[in-house]
């Protein structure tokens, strides 16, 4: 390989790295508009109730989500029409414990856990620009994405 092709090659992996402006989760980029979330899942998705949401957010899109192994309900959170949150409820009780110890095989240790009555796991996603939460209490499981911060997001 000549130093050319490897600057070339160089070059094309940097472009394809995601910026804070096309962080994503799965088929998704914040800032879609709930139609595009919904024509994004290929139809796994509908319009979502309208109720209010986290942070002055409204429930867009809702639906199903099924992925290595996990089977979720899925809950798309938008603000001033553009996409800021996704939260996934974890079906089945007995898998939180698992997920957690895939979310540690894929993301390392938590640089940051609390726990009360919820415990909060959270890493850091710099790949796809995203702060992933897991919430664990008891019975239920839910897994929050949302963008990180610009300064946080890969540029």
């Amino acid at each position: 390989m000549g130093k050319g092709s490897w600057l070339w090659g160089l070059a094309l992996f940097c472009i394809a790295l995601p910026s804070a402006a096309e962080a994503h989760w799965r088929y998704t980029r914040y800032g879609m508009t709930p139609a595009e979330v919904i024509a994004a899942s290929g139809g796994k998705l509908k319009r979502g109730t309208g109720q209010p949401g986290p942070e002055g957010t409204t429930n867009g899109a809702t639906g199903r989500f099924e992925a290595d192994g996990y089977s979720y309900a899925a809950n798309f959170f938008f603000r001033q029409g553009g996409l800021v949150e996704i939260r996934l409820d974890l079906d089945g009780e007995e898998n939180c414990l698992r997920l957690r110890e895939d979310f540690v095989r894929i993301y390392g240790q938590p640089p940051d856990f609390r726990q009360s009555i919820v415990s909060h796991w959270t890493w850091r996603d710099q790949r796809w620009g995203n702060r992933v939460r897991l919430l664990s209490l008891a019975r239920y499981c839910q897994v929050q994405y949302v963008a990180l911060p610009a300064g946080d997001a890969p540029e």
